[in-house]
């Protein structure tokens, strides 16, 4: 395509979502209207969903000169960071930026994110804590009369403190794997949509994270039961058994 032009390319998942094919009118806006003068090969990358047009023709439908990137491409030997020093002092007021420097801010960005999902998922671990130990206090507090019975048929101490600790590692496990479930389920839901969008999977639920999930739900029960399952071994009998 020629500046003049007014034809456009359109990727491989534009052209399918669209229903484009050669020599259709592509509508950009109400006042623009541009014929589709190839269609790009899939390829899974980024410009299946892009669509390329002439700079004047965009820039009149849009009614401004304003341009809002460039990107530069080097020829062999070129040094990216000495050109982009040298448009910088060339273009006065253009901030150039190398394919190194993007990397390095979205990394960034990424790790801030990354800061912001640590601090919810913290907030949502002691919820669960909490959830899990209130869960457990309850059901031993409901349950002191058969603690009581259990101590005077001779169970030991050690075996009421197991039993309740047991159910509270039973309760984070049974939690976390649903938790599991629906993450995948909901990874399962974002890659459909983002595959019919963009061609790409952005979610997924590796192995390492789904055993270090359900570890932290063991850990987090183990926890959450210690205390209850103390309380629980220390009732006296007598007054249990005097509980109605």
């Amino acid at each position: 395509l020629t500046p003049s032009e007014k034809g456009a390319v359109v990727g491989a998942k534009v052209a399918e979502r669209s229903g484009l094919a050669l020599g259709s009118l592509l509508r950009l806006t109400p006042r623009l209207e541009l014929r589709v003068e190839g269609v790009l090969e899939a390829t899974g990358g980024l410009a299946d969903n892009l669509i390329f047009v002439p700079l004047r023709a965009i820039q009149e439908a849009l009614g401004t000169e304003n341009v809002t990137a460039v990107l530069v491409a080097l020829s062999p030997g070129q040094k990216a960071e000495a050109v982009a020093r040298a448009l910088e002092e060339a273009v006065p007021g253009v901030k150039a930026q190398t394919t190194s420097e993007v990397m390095r801010f979205a990394e960034r960005a990424l790790r801030i994110s990354d800061l912001v999902r640590f601090g919810i998922s913290l907030v949502a671990l002691v919820v669960g804590g909490l959830l899990v130990a209130n869960t457990v206090t309850m059901s031993v507090y409901e349950r002191v009369r058969e603690f009581g019975v259990m101590r005077a048929l001779g169970a030991r101490r050690g075996f009421i403190f197991r039993l309740v600790l047991l159910e509270a590692l039973l309760i984070a496990l049974l939690g976390g794997a649903l938790g599991l479930g629906l993450g995948a389920l909901g990874a399962f839901a974002i890659n459909l949509y983002t595959l019919d969008q963009v061609g790409l999977a952005l979610s997924a639920v590796p192995g390492r994270l789904a055993l270090f999930a359900l570890g932290g739900a063991l850990g987090l029960g183990l926890t959450a039961g210690l205390l209850p399952a103390y309380h629980a071994s220390r009732i006296p009998v007598v007054e249990a058994l005097g509980r109605v």
